[in-house]
């Protein structure tokens, strides 16, 4: 994953002017709700979009972890010294304790795109304990992902400035490569796991609360014309949220 992402760098932020993205920040702020005075975590928070989003919900301190130095750097660039950011280069899929002793662990974290790089049920099963490692009892985790609720059976062409096509069947579902109408492109492999796996994994890794939200589209001119009428049918994403128990 490092691989392909140093290579694409802050291209990656280009994919936002697609329509096919503009649905996430609504669905996030919906999802994440009050979050004033939390202290946030930021899994494979690239170069920081969604860090910064938590901030301007409230969050007094987010810590941002990826595996690529080059996402990183990215992020560092764009807080532009702010205190209440903090960087760190890390694989969020391998044991991470991202809080230290002083602080302990976070309130809230937030992972963007991050649950669909597991391949199978061995690294999604890995990366739910890091979540349950760095979340205070009680605390609240909230992702973007796959939409685990539909299959991958076909490719989803011309959807919004995105082409998803099936490149391979994985044991829980399927390997994929998303092509962005960018330029140049933009374009990643990721797996899209059934809805089971990610139950199952977060339940044995202490997590309860499971739960699945849909999407919001975003509230502009766009909003009831029909625009959405394609993504609202078939969503290439979904909020999964869930809570460390007590």
């Amino acid at each position: 994953m490092s691989t392909q992402y140093d290579a694409i760098g802050t291209r990656y932020n280009s994919m936002h002017n697609l329509p096919a993205i503009h649905p996430e920040r609504p669905s996030a702020i919906a999802a994440l709700c009050d979050i004033s005075g939390k202290r946030a975590l930021d899994l494979a928070c690239g170069t920081g979009r969604y860090s910064r989003l938590l901030i301007e919900l409230g969050a007094v301190s987010v810590v941002g972890v990826d595996i690529s130095p080059v996402m990183i750097e990215g992020a560092r660039e764009a807080s532009k010294g702010d205190s209440r950011f903090e960087f760190r280069v890390a694989d969020c899929s391998k044991p991470l304790q991202a809080w230290d002793e002083k602080d302990g662990p976070f309130d809230v974290i937030f992972a963007g795109c991050f649950l669909n790089y597991a391949s199978g049920e061995e690294e999604m099963l890995a990366i739910w304990r890091n979540i349950h490692a760095n979340l205070k009892p009680g605390g609240r985790f909230v992702a973007i992902t796959t939409n685990a609720m539909m299959s991958m059976e076909n490719d989803i062409i011309d959807f919004y400035g995105f082409e998803i096509r099936n490149i391979g069947k994985v044991k829980e579902g399927w390997n994929c490569r998303l092509t962005a109408d960018t330029d140049p492109l933009v374009q990643f492999e990721f797996y899209h796991l059934n809805k089971e796996i990610y139950e199952k994994c977060a339940t044995s890794a202490g997590m309860t609360n499971v739960t699945w939200l849909r999407h919001i589209v975003p509230d502009d001119e766009r909003k009831g014309t029909g625009f959405w009428d394609r993504f609202d049918k078939t969503p290439t994403f979904i909020i999964c949220t869930a809570i460390r128990g007590e």
